[in-house]
């Protein structure tokens, strides 16, 4: 499964499926329901280190397709987060922040939050 940057995807791999993540606009105003963030707070949170197992779980499910989020629920995905490693799947949010925020041609990896 290949993923197209362009269009604001980053491929991950769960157990052994891989999944194309990508941030619609009905899925981002969801991820801001269920954390109570907008998402430029959301952001500023991953970028200061300011987040947890829940958020970096969140910010996953709603970012997977339809076909991913049957497989998996928030709290199993972030259970296989947990047994697979924090870290790695910190770095797949901030590299798809950066994406949604920037876009494919403007990323940087200075800052995922949009200059002032």
């Amino acid at each position: 499964m290949t993923h197209n940057s362009y269009r604001g995807e980053i491929s991950i791999k769960l157990k052994d499926q891989s999944y194309i993540l990508k941030l619609t606009f009905d899925q981002l105003v969801k991820l801001e329901q269920e954390t109570n963030k907008g998402i430029l707070k959301i952001a500023k949170d991953f970028s200061e280190g300011n987040y947890g197992i829940h958020d970096i779980a969140a910010l996953l499910w709603f970012s997977l397709n339809e076909e991913g989020r049957q497989a998996y629920t928030i709290n199993s995905l972030g259970n296989l987060i947990l047994e697979s490693g924090i870290s790695t799947y910190a770095s797949h949010c901030i590299d798809l922040l950066s994406l949604t925020l920037h876009g494919a041609t403007t990323r940087t990896k200075k800052s995922i939050l949009p200059s002032k």
